[in-house]
């Protein structure tokens, strides 16, 4: 057992208080269920935000893409360049996910 939830189940059942209508065996099976959840909570990992400079950085590659594809465009290759103004395109709706995220 990891020493914090060792640590919570003996202070738990030190209680005389800590449902005394219970037989030893109950306590100790609560005692360990309300320490398991406790260190369960206390890993949970954090959503990762995405930082603003990541943000920035998309926002400029798409702005570079951008002016591949008019490029591309301009000497006859649309088709690629319609993949390029797609792929900016996506960039660009990551960072307004990101920084609008629904509701639900």
């Amino acid at each position: 057992m990891p020493k914090p939830v060792d640590d919570l189940v003996e202070t738990l059942l030190k209680n005389p208080d800590f449902y005394p209508d219970k037989s030893e065996k109950e306590q100790k099976a609560i005692a360990f269920a309300i320490a398991w959840k406790q260190y369960n909570k206390s890993k949970v990992k954090k959503k990762k935000t995405k930082k603003s400079s990541d943000i920035f950085n998309n926002i400029k590659i798409a702005s570079m893409l951008v002016s591949c594809a008019n490029s591309l465009d301009s000497n006859g290759h649309h088709a690629f360049s319609d993949s390029l103004l797609r792929i900016a395109k996506s960039l660009s709706e990551i960072d307004d996910n990101c920084n609008n995220p629904k509701q639900g």
